[in-house]
């Protein structure tokens, strides 16, 4: 959900639909637009197996986020990560 607001009834509703709520463990604030250099580092140190990861690719100035991304992948899958796109 936006901004990760979850309450009592979204839960209850989604479960109504069988959808399951999934949020993030890890936001780099790329939305910030802090640079690629800044994304790839808060998401490489804070990686742990399981992690789920939000980044940003709508909208304008969305370049960081795809050129952290690269950086990120190729870092994280050296130390053995493998990725998986969401249901």
């Amino acid at each position: 959900p936006p901004y990760g607001a979850v309450d009592d009834a979204l839960i209850n509703q989604a479960e109504d639909l069988g959808y399951q709520i999934v949020t993030w463990d890890i936001d780099p604030k790329d939305w910030q637009r802090p640079g690629a250099a800044a994304i790839s580092s808060a998401v490489i140190n804070r990686a742990f197996p399981g992690a789920i990861v939000v980044m940003h690719d709508g909208g304008g100035g969305s370049q960081q986020t795809v050129t952290a991304l690269e950086t990120i992948l190729e870092a994280l899958s050296k130390q053995g990560y493998v990725f998986h796109a969401l249901p």
